[in-house]
């Protein structure tokens, strides 16, 4: 007479059984949330942007309007970053009038260390509010997509010292 089931009786053979479901359980479970995550990141895809360029833009207001003919200006430098393309970099004011960077008094096709524009809201930038207090201005940059991140506010706090001038655009 034997006792306890020391030969791989049907106690044995059920617990061997058990390990093995689980085991194919478990990758199941891996398979699925592996499947299920990368259809989740290729669903993003689509929607990744190019980063705007790392950059960084001073801004100067010249509210007598010295070596402009009295006109109020705001002079945007890029002080240091990044080489972008002078169409993919915009101003824009507060009231939705934009101009390529490239397209403004002193802008270039890429925007490079120490280019800057001259922003006046008369000729080449007729586009823009002319320099007063309260203008806002942002120096935005804008995927081929077309989404936009802004790069720099420049708010006028004080009133220019000078009138606007009698140009027109």
């Amino acid at each position: 007479m034997t006792l306890g089931n020391s030969t791989g009786g049907p106690a044995a053979r059920e617990r061997g059984v058990s390990a093995v479901v689980g085991a194919v359980l478990m990758v199941a479970i891996v398979v699925v949330l592996a499947s299920v995550l990368g259809t989740m990141a290729l669903a993003f895809e689509g929607r990744l942007a190019d980063p705007a360029p790392t950059a960084n833009f001073q801004a100067e207001p010249v509210l007598d309007g010295a070596d402009n003919g009295g006109v109020p200006y705001v002079r945007i430098r890029h002080e240091r970053g990044e080489v972008a393309d002078g169409a993919r970099i915009l101003i824009r004011d507060g009231q939705g009038g934009e101009e390529e960077w490239e397209d403004i008094w002193m802008g270039d096709p890429s925007v490079d260390t120490p280019d800057y524009v001259h922003v006046d809201g008369k000729g080449s930038d007729c586009a823009l509010t002319e320099v007063r207090e309260g203008t806002t201005y942002h120096v935005v940059y804008e995927t081929a997509d077309g989404e936009s991140q802004i790069i720099e506010t420049i708010e006028i706090t004080e009133q220019p010292s000078s009138s606007p001038g009698s140009y027109t655009c």
